[in-house]
């Protein structure tokens, strides 16, 4: 092959591989502008969740969470108590929410009274736990 031969060929592949890359990319912007737009949508649903009257608890879990699975039934169970809403949210799916919040450990539990963060609680926790945190006689990690 001849070196204009050998310069031809390169600049095609190289053509072709720009061409791929930026396909790549637009895509990616794209598919990037449709997941800011979902995330914003969840976020304001969020805010909306917490800014309402009474207590609501933000649940953190992801489906492999043993700890998760053993505190889902006590949430439920809690949040048929009147004033106490439970939003859960599951890091897998939302992992720029998780980041945003802070959250390096499931199950954690994000508490609001009346629109005003109370603290969070990370690990398994009993009903009566829960219930204290809530009412403000146990303490939380603020």
């Amino acid at each position: 092959m001849k070196l204009t031969e050998l310069k031809i060929v390169l600049v095609t592949a190289t053509l072709v591989i720009g061409a791929l890359i930026y396909k790549q990319i637009k895509q990616r912007r794209l598919y990037t502008e449709t997941e800011q737009s979902n995330q914003m949508e969840i976020m304001m649903k969020l805010e909306d969740e917490i800014s309402r009257t009474g207590t609501t608890i933000v649940k953190y879990y992801a489906e492999w969470c043993g700890p998760c699975k053993i505190m889902s039934p006590i949430l439920d169970k809690i949040s048929e108590t009147p004033d106490i809403k439970i939003v859960a949210i599951n890091i897998d799916n939302e992992p720029e929410l998780t980041q945003a919040a802070n959250i390096t450990s499931v199950p954690t539990l994000v508490f609001y009274k009346d629109g005003e963060y109370m603290g969070k609680a990370i690990g398994a926790l009993n009903e009566a736990t829960i219930m204290k945190m809530i009412d403000g006689t146990t303490l939380l990690t603020k």
